[in-house]
C-alpha cells in the first residue's frame, strides 16, 4: 500500500528566483528611501523630546530620562521586530519599502544590525569624521545602483515591499 489516504497532499513547489532585472525594477525610488528615513528620525525626535525639553528647562530630571529611555526601548522593540519579520523599520513600513539581500532573498537581522546599521552609527559618533562618513554615505544613492554606502557593507538593497 503506498499511499496513505490521510496524509497532507503533497506537490511541487515552484521556486521564482527574482532575476536582476526584475530586482531593478524593484528597486526603491531614492524618495522612497528618503521619506523612510525621514519618518525614522521623526519618530527617534519624539522619543528623545522628554530629554531635550527637560535638559532646556534647566535639567535632566528622572522622569524625563525614565521617559526617554522607555519611549526608545519601545521604538527599538518595534523596528526589530519588524526588521526580523520583513526587514523594515516603522518608516519603510509607512513608505513601503524593505530591505533585502542583493539577490533578493531575506535579509537576516544580524546582518541588518551588526553590518547596515551598527557600523554607521558608530562611525556617526566621532566628532566631524562622523558627519562627512554619514555624508558620504547617504550621497553614494545618487550612483546608478541607487545604494547607499552601509547596503554595499551589508549586501543589502531597498525594494517596494
Amino acid at each position: 500500500m503506498d499511499s496513505n489516504p490521510y496524509a497532507a497532499p503533497q506537490s511541487e513547489l515552484e521556486t521564482h528566483a527574482a532575476t536582476p532585472a526584475s530586482l531593478e525594477r524593484a528597486k526603491a525610488s531614492r524618495g522612497q528611501r528618503f521619506g523612510a528615513a525621514f519618518l525614522d528620525g521623526i519618530f527617534s525626535t519624539i522619543c528623545l523630546a522628554p530629554w531635550t525639553y527637560s535638559m532646556k528647562s534647566g535639567g535632566m530630571t528622572r522622569s524625563a530620562a525614565l521617559l526617554g529611555f522607555g519611549l526608545l526601548v519601545v521604538l527599538c522593540i518595534i523596528n526589530l521586530v519588524l526588521l526580523s519579520k520583513n526587514g523594515q523599520t516603522l518608516g519603510k513600513k509607512i513608505v513601503g519599502t524593505k530591505v533585502v539581500m542583493a539577490d533578493g532573498s531575506p535579509a537576516p537581522l544580524w546582518r541588518i544590525v551588526v553590518l547596515r546599521w551598527l557600523p554607521l552609527t558608530a562611525v556617526s559618533m566621532i566628532p566631524k569624521v562622523g558627519i562627512a562618513v554619514a555624508l558620504v554615505d547617504a550621497c553614494v544613492i545618487f550612483a546608478s545602483e541607487r545604494r547607499c554606502g552601509h547596503d554595499y557593507v551589508a549586501g543589502t538593497i531597498v525594494v517596494d515591499a
